[in-house]
């Protein structure tokens, strides 16, 4: 993701490079305006690479935000769906797995507490 976007980044200033140089080779004999012009093209060339990587950066993240929202919606939701199916499936495969050792340690316990029920009501028989 960064990667693309230094990618783009490099591509912009690389058609910066290039328009700057086309600029050059256009405007060699409108030296005073040329100055002029290419600190307004630079800002425009910033504003467009701000404007442009903002909308990169806004396509990037929008993109990648609404490619990574949906990457993320869908690998959050297919991730988080898969994650939480995994971990529904895990969850619900460990929690069967702990509601299966839990229903067998309830198990367990109601049959202990039926013996201390029993022993306790055992207990309370041999009490007159």
């Amino acid at each position: 993701q960064q990667q693309q976007q230094q990618q783009q980044q490099q591509q912009q200033q690389q058609q910066q490079q290039q328009q700057q140089r086309a600029q050059h080779q256009q405007e060699l004999h409108h030296r005073s305006k040329r100055q002029q012009q290419q600190k307004q093209q630079q800002q425009q060339q910033q504003q467009q690479q701000q404007q442009q990587q903002h909308r990169h950066q806004q396509q990037q993240q929008q993109q990648q935000q609404q490619q990574q929202h949906r990457h993320q919606q869908q690998q959050q939701q297919q991730q988080q769906q898969q994650q939480h199916r995994h971990q529904q499936q895990q969850q619900q495969q460990q929690q069967q797995h702990q509601q299966q050792q839990n229903t067998d340690t309830s198990s367990n316990n109601n049959s202990n507490s039926s013996n201390t029920n029993s022993n306790s009501s055992s207990s309370r028989g041999e009490r007159p």
